[in-house]
């Protein structure tokens, strides 16, 4: 891992300013490192499983043995169920290093064709926060909604800003607001049974700052909402077309960076979302130059 990236391993906060190529470089190290913690994941919480009943009944086995002998009952507890109780501190700390590697792969794969129109040195400025959604610092608040306990997640994920060769700065941001709901609720038998549920919605916001010689007259477009397009599944949150800048927002309840599917699909490709926003922006644009010919 480059020395640069050293730092991440304790915050799991990627934030550089640096080339495109550069940040790809980074990203190839940081999902190398991700795989990594999850290998150790996943073989902790498979010894987990396989010694879970072999550690009940070495227990009970003990429990027998130590009446005889206690050096022998020891020895036997350590053997057995000393690999089951250190396969749950493995997974634990393991688990608490892991990170979302979906995250990584939208970043790397939107960059490929951002990069085209970026001149060869151009720098991008990049923050991406691979914490867990779930911790303190990202928790807004917490409530009540129709019976259930509610706790309000807003993680700001992502953000890539650079400048494009026709002179325009862009800034591109993801976050996921996550709802965490539960509530105690009686069966038809009398007895109480928890119920949790999740609502995750993410957002990508992109806003584009523009030379307003090139492209006149863009406030007055009535209907910029029309020029936009985006993947089945997409919603549009909001367009804005300024003299000078043009801001869109999309939401997704669930995305994927698999390849876009022809076929009818409730989870949206991200990264051809993301290219379809920059897209979309630009027709905004290019209907302004057609407006002003006329």
């Amino acid at each position: 891992m480059p020395s640069d990236l050293t730092a991440f391993r304790d915050t799991h906060i990627y934030s550089t300013e640096a080339t495109s190529a550069e940040i790809v470089d980074d990203l190839r190290a940081i999902r190398e490192l991700g795989k990594s913690i999850d290998v150790r994941r996943s073989r902790y919480k498979t010894i987990f499983w396989i010694s879970i009943v072999p550690a009940i009944f070495m227990l009970i086995l003990t429990a027998g043995i130590l009446t005889q002998s206690v050096i022998a009952g020891v020895i036997v507890f350590l053997i057995f169920d000393g690999t089951f109780i250190l396969s749950i501190f493995g997974w634990r700390k393991w688990a608490k290093r892991w990170y979302d590697l979906r995250l990584v792969d939208l970043l790397d794969r939107s960059l490929a064709p951002l990069s085209r129109d970026i001149p060869a040195n151009g720098k991008l400025k990049v923050q991406l926060d691979l914490r867990p959604r779930e911790i303190p610092e990202k928790l807004k608040r917490e409530g009540q909604a129709n019976g259930w306990k509610v706790k309000y997640y807003l993680d700001s994920w992502l953000s890539l800003s650079g400048r494009f060769l026709d002179g325009s700065v862009f800034r591109l941001t993801a976050t996921t607001k996550l709802q965490k709901r539960r509530k105690w609720k009686k069966s038809s038998s009398g007895k109480s049974k928890l119920k949790t549920k999740s609502k995750e919605l993410t957002v990508f916001s992109l806003r584009l700052r523009f030379k307003t010689r090139k492209y006149p007259g863009v406030e007055t477009i009535q209907n910029a909402k029309g020029a936009v397009q985006l993947p089945k599944g997409a919603s549009i949150r909001k367009v804005k077309a300024y003299a000078d800048e043009v801001f869109l927002a999309a939401g997704v309840s669930a995305w994927d960076n698999a390849a876009p599917s022809k076929e009818a699909t409730t989870t949206v490709s991200g990264p051809h979302m993301i290219a379809m926003m920059f897209l979309s922006v630009y027709q905004i644009l290019n209907l302004s130059k057609a407006i002003a010919k006329k």
